[in-house]
């Protein structure tokens, strides 16, 4: 990941180090008077004056800072950027200091921006667009991580578990004698790394939620020798008789890259740790036992192989602030759950969630493992303002990689219009789903509210991608998703 990484400031820990020597190239940066205030950006610089890498330690959100770290560690005699942004509703004078940690001290470095605001232009954010409402902070859990020997099973100290999400910094932390580390972390999509001394490193990517438990990464010692090739026995030739090879057997193909990252529900037992698939092979898990009540949820034996093709669906979802209340999102995860039910082992749901910025939420998955689809969709929160145009060609992208020929490949986009991200282009983005329909992607739009411009707007996105508008109002809307889908992969004669 070669991006910086944003998040709203919130300090987590200090912790005791010994070396020191970080040397910003100032510690102010004053706005003065300013007029049509717009959320400018402060930068500082920061040089590594030792002889030895540092990082910044993790953050998270704050209510009226933005802070761009700089990913990875800062080599000696090298300079990195930190951007400050400060969101206010008050005019007159601010003061406002921000205080980083480092990997390489215990003491912070603290940075201020100052000014003094005379008014707003209309397009000024007065409060951090990456933090959610208060109650998100109850959506963070504590994940443990065990690193231990592949051979002898026993833990392994100071191993670092390095976790690095889209939307947040780096978050790292060294197992203790008994091989365990817990992190405070969001339900979501990480790419981890563990390294310990004397074992090859391990990396996998894939999303954390609470039902997984206790993770387990087995590390493999390093070899300083010819590797072993394993053997394998010759057939057992009968007398008199040519044995025949046995074929080769063709692997299933699969439309993504990996499995996501997940635990079984049937495999978690209370108190007992699960353990990771090995991330060189390439699992097919058997069809998920489903921990809900499904009495009323759709029935895949409505949905037979034979009646209806193969389904590639990618949801690409307005998490903003906007999309708040009863009849929005909230109606929107009954009826993405109530078309999970119904689907089977060879249909692929992926979902894509937009706001501030676009992430993959649920990377492609199978349809057969519905309980992490379950949670993964119960866990969906909104905040921010919405960037539409990014979540839809992220969407399109994974629809491409995952193009099941034969198969409705469909894109179902929810929002309630709303796009009001200043850059945003209407003609531009229409344009662009005309030219992926023609490229074999259906879209098709579920649309909030009741603002006629966002409805004229939805209605021309699903015209342009030869799908449909469902516009959610009042009433039970469970089966809207499942009857789109039914219509759009119906085999014809």
């Amino acid at each position: 990941m070669n991006v910086m990484k944003a998040t709203c400031v919130w300090v987590l820990a200090m912790m005791p180090f010994m070396l020191f020597g970080q040397k910003p190239d100032r510690k102010l940066h004053d706005f003065g008077i300013v007029e049509q205030w717009n959320n400018p950006t402060a930068t500082f610089v920061v040089t590594n004056n030792t002889k030895a890498d540092f990082v910044f330690l993790p953050t998270f959100p704050a209510k009226d800072v933005l802070v761009q770290l700089p990913q990875g560690a800062i080599k000696p005699g090298a300079s990195a950027e930190i951007t400050i942004q400060y969101f206010t509703e008050k005019k007159g004078s601010f003061n406002r200091t921000v205080s980083l940690y480092t990997s390489n001290t215990g003491s912070t470095l603290d940075f201020t921006v100052k000014g003094d605001i005379r008014s707003f232009a209309s397009g000024a954010l007065t409060a951090c667009p990456t933090v959610g409402p208060k109650s998100d902070e109850d959506k963070m859990y504590s994940q443990e991580f065990q690193v231990i020997d592949s051979i002898t099973q026993e833990p392994i100290n100071e191993a670092l578990v390095k976790l690095e999400s889209v939307d947040l910094n780096t978050i790292q932390g060294r197992t203790a004698k008994n091989g365990v580390v817990i992190t405070r972390v969001f339900v979501g999509y990480y790419e981890v790394t563990v390294t310990a001394v004397g074992y090859e490193p391990y990396n996998v990517r894939g999303n954390l939620a609470p039902h997984q438990g206790r993770i387990i990464f087995e590390l493999v010692k390093v070899i300083t020798e010819e590797p072993i090739v394993a053997y394998v026995p010759e057939p057992t030739i009968a007398p008199k008789t040519t044995p025949k090879p046995n074929p080769t057997p063709i692997a299933e193909p699969v439309p993504v890259e990996e499995e996501p990252w997940i635990i079984e529900p049937d495999e978690i037992v209370e108190e007992q740790p699960t353990k990771l698939p090995d991330p060189t092979t390439k699992p097919q898990p058997e069809p998920m036992q489903v921990l809900v009540n499904t009495t009323t949820l759709g029935s895949s034996s409505d949905f037979s192989l034979s009646k209806y093709k193969p389904n590639n669906i990618v949801f690409v979802l307005d998490v903003s602030s906007s999309m708040r209340g009863p009849n929005k999102l909230a109606k929107l995860k009954e009826s993405m759950k109530e078309l999970v039910a119904m689907l089977r082992e060879v249909d692929y749901v992926t979902v894509i969630s937009f706001s501030r910025e676009a992430q993959v939420y649920i990377p492609t998955t199978k349809a057969s493992q519905k309980q992490y689809i379950y949670d993964m969709i119960d866990s969906l929160t909104p905040y921010s303002y919405t960037n539409g145009t990014k979540g839809i060609m992220m969407g399109y992208d994974l629809a491409l990689q995952n193009f099941i020929s034969g198969g409705n490949n469909q894109m179902i986009v929810s929002t309630d219009g709303e796009f009001n991200n200043p850059l945003f282009d209407a003609d531009v983005l229409l344009g662009d789903i005309k030219k992926h329909t023609n490229r074999g992607i259906i879209l098709s739009v579920v649309g909030f509210g009741d603002i006629p411009e966002g409805k004229k707007l939805m209605r021309k996105m699903a015209n342009s991608g030869n799908g449909n508008y469902i516009h959610f109002g009042e009433g039970d809307m469970r089966k809207a998703l499942v009857e789109e889908i039914q219509a759009q992969s119906l085999v014809t004669p």
